[in-house]
Protein backbone atom coordinates (compact mmCIF):
# COMPACT_ATOMS: atom_id res chain seq x y z
CA UNK A 1 0.00 0.00 0.00
CA UNK A 2 1.20 3.48 -1.02
CA UNK A 3 -0.10 7.05 0.46
CA UNK A 4 0.26 9.92 -1.44
CA UNK A 5 0.76 12.77 1.38
CA UNK A 6 1.45 16.72 0.86
CA UNK A 7 3.77 18.61 2.22
CA UNK A 8 2.95 21.62 4.43
CA UNK A 9 2.94 23.87 1.52
CA UNK A 10 0.33 21.81 0.19
CA UNK A 11 2.55 20.73 -2.49
CA UNK A 12 2.24 16.80 -3.78
CA UNK A 13 4.78 15.07 -1.85
CA UNK A 14 6.73 11.60 -3.61
CA UNK A 15 4.74 8.78 -2.48
CA UNK A 16 5.89 6.87 1.30
CA UNK A 17 5.50 3.25 1.06
CA UNK A 18 4.91 1.88 4.75
CA UNK A 19 8.02 0.39 4.73
CA UNK A 20 9.24 4.03 4.99
CA UNK A 21 6.48 5.32 7.01
CA UNK A 22 7.99 2.12 9.78
CA UNK A 23 11.22 3.68 9.57
CA UNK A 24 10.68 7.09 10.54
CA UNK A 25 8.86 5.70 13.54
CA UNK A 26 11.83 3.71 14.55
CA UNK A 27 13.85 6.81 13.97
CA UNK A 28 11.79 9.01 16.02
CA UNK A 29 11.51 6.23 18.92
CA UNK A 30 15.33 6.07 18.56
CA UNK A 31 15.80 9.81 18.78
CA UNK A 32 13.48 10.22 21.97
CA UNK A 33 14.74 7.16 23.65
CA UNK A 34 18.54 8.28 23.37
CA UNK A 35 18.66 11.81 22.98
CA UNK A 36 16.05 12.35 25.41
CA UNK A 37 14.61 15.15 23.18
CA UNK A 38 10.81 14.60 25.12
CA UNK A 39 12.38 16.93 28.10
CA UNK A 40 11.90 19.92 26.20
CA UNK A 41 8.46 21.02 26.66
CA UNK A 42 8.38 23.25 23.55
CA UNK A 43 9.08 20.14 21.54
CA UNK A 44 6.97 20.17 18.43
CA UNK A 45 6.24 17.66 15.53
CA UNK A 46 8.32 19.94 12.93
CA UNK A 47 11.72 19.83 15.35
CA UNK A 48 11.20 15.70 15.38
CA UNK A 49 10.58 16.01 11.31
CA UNK A 50 13.91 18.30 10.93
CA UNK A 51 16.07 16.02 13.12
CA UNK A 52 14.21 12.90 11.08
CA UNK A 53 14.87 14.31 7.93
CA UNK A 54 11.50 14.47 6.62
CA UNK A 55 8.44 16.75 7.19
CA UNK A 56 5.36 17.12 9.15
CA UNK A 57 3.12 15.23 7.28
CA UNK A 58 4.80 12.14 7.29
CA UNK A 59 5.71 11.94 10.92
CA UNK A 60 2.35 12.15 11.81
CA UNK A 61 1.34 9.85 9.35
CA UNK A 62 3.90 7.20 11.05
CA UNK A 63 3.33 7.75 14.52
CA UNK A 64 -0.71 7.71 13.42
CA UNK A 65 -0.21 4.25 11.49
CA UNK A 66 2.65 2.68 13.96
CA UNK A 67 2.04 3.86 17.65
CA UNK A 68 -2.02 4.59 16.89
CA UNK A 69 -1.90 7.93 18.54
CA UNK A 70 -1.09 11.70 17.64
CA UNK A 71 2.19 13.49 18.17
CA UNK A 72 1.38 14.81 21.48
CA UNK A 73 0.35 11.16 23.09
CA UNK A 74 3.42 10.03 21.91
CA UNK A 75 5.75 12.08 23.20
CA UNK A 76 4.20 11.90 26.48
CA UNK A 77 3.83 8.48 26.71
CA UNK A 78 7.92 9.36 27.01
CA UNK A 79 7.57 12.16 29.21
CA UNK A 80 5.11 10.05 31.48
CA UNK A 81 7.89 7.21 31.37
CA UNK A 82 10.27 9.75 32.68
CA UNK A 83 8.41 10.69 35.21
CA UNK A 84 8.31 7.15 36.57
CA UNK A 85 12.46 6.85 36.80
CA UNK A 86 12.34 10.25 39.02
CA UNK A 87 9.95 9.30 41.37
CA UNK A 88 11.40 5.94 41.65
CA UNK A 89 14.80 7.69 42.47
CA UNK A 90 13.44 10.03 44.49
CA UNK A 91 10.57 9.72 46.24
CA UNK A 92 10.11 13.46 47.96
CA UNK A 93 10.08 15.14 44.44
CA UNK A 94 8.21 18.19 43.76
CA UNK A 95 5.26 17.85 41.35
CA UNK A 96 6.79 21.11 40.14
CA UNK A 97 10.52 19.23 39.58
CA UNK A 98 8.83 15.87 38.58
CA UNK A 99 6.99 18.15 35.45
CA UNK A 100 9.85 19.91 34.66
CA UNK A 101 12.49 17.09 34.98
CA UNK A 102 9.80 15.28 32.67
CA UNK A 103 9.53 17.83 29.91
CA UNK A 104 6.25 19.45 30.92
CA UNK A 105 5.47 22.99 30.02
CA UNK A 106 3.47 22.62 33.87
CA UNK A 107 2.24 21.09 36.81
CA UNK A 108 -1.13 21.36 35.50
CA UNK A 109 -0.66 19.78 31.85
CA UNK A 110 1.61 16.73 33.45
CA UNK A 111 -1.54 16.32 35.90
CA UNK A 112 -4.00 16.45 33.16
CA UNK A 113 -1.71 13.61 30.98
CA UNK A 114 -1.50 11.32 33.85
CA UNK A 115 -5.37 11.15 34.06
CA UNK A 116 -5.74 10.83 30.30
CA UNK A 117 -3.03 7.94 29.96
CA UNK A 118 -3.57 6.15 33.35
CA UNK A 119 -7.08 7.05 34.73
CA UNK A 120 -5.65 8.15 37.83
CA UNK A 121 -4.74 11.21 39.71
CA UNK A 122 -1.07 12.33 40.45
CA UNK A 123 -1.16 11.56 43.90
CA UNK A 124 -2.73 8.04 43.15
CA UNK A 125 -0.50 7.35 40.35
CA UNK A 126 2.52 8.16 42.62
CA UNK A 127 1.13 5.95 45.10
CA UNK A 128 0.84 3.38 42.32
CA UNK A 129 4.37 3.62 40.94
CA UNK A 130 5.39 2.97 44.67
CA UNK A 131 3.40 0.16 44.99
CA UNK A 132 4.97 -1.56 41.87
CA UNK A 133 8.48 -0.98 42.98
CA UNK A 134 7.61 -3.12 46.01
CA UNK A 135 6.59 -5.49 44.46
Amino acid sequence: MRMLLTDNAGVDSFNYSDKQLESIACQLTDILCKQKVYTNPNLTITDMANMVGTNRTYVSSSINTFYNQNFCSYVNQFRLEAMRTYLLEDQKISNKELASNAGFGSVDTMKRVVKQKTGLSITDWKRQVHIEKRE
